[in-house]
């Protein structure tokens, strides 16, 4: 199963793909909204999105967010802070960081069985 995270920071996305990785899923990363955007519409094997609000590039991740709900509604959101709550209403699926790994695993675990 493949998973896409986006993060703007090269730590949180090394992180992510070796607990993600360790689980068994294939991980491909990038630090850039745009980045992900052209993934996404290039590899439809991709399952899961993990995004950060703060990313780097033209999109950022609330609009990132908006633009791919609708082909993708499955994506887990990375909160950074409590003023992006209200960013994308109805919104429900989020981390805030820095979250445990066993945080990560169940958050996608749970979002892939609900598919």
């Amino acid at each position: 199963m493949k998973i896409l995270v986006v993060d703007s920071l090269r730590g949180h996305l090394s992180v992510a793909k070796r607990i993600l990785g360790s689980e068994g899923f294939e991980v491909i990363t990038t630090q850039r909204g745009d980045n992900a955007l052209l993934l996404l519409n290039q590899d439809p094997e991709i399952k899961l999105v993990i995004v950060d609000l703060d990313l780097e590039g033209q999109i950022q991740g609330p609009e990132f967010v908006r633009k791919i709900r609708k082909e993708l509604p499955s994506v887990v959101w990375l909160m950074t802070g409590a003023s992006y709550y209200e960013s994308i209403p109805d919104f429900k699926k989020f981390l805030v960081k820095l979250y445990s790994p066993q945080d990560l695993i169940k958050a996608v675990r749970q979002t892939l069985e609900a598919q």
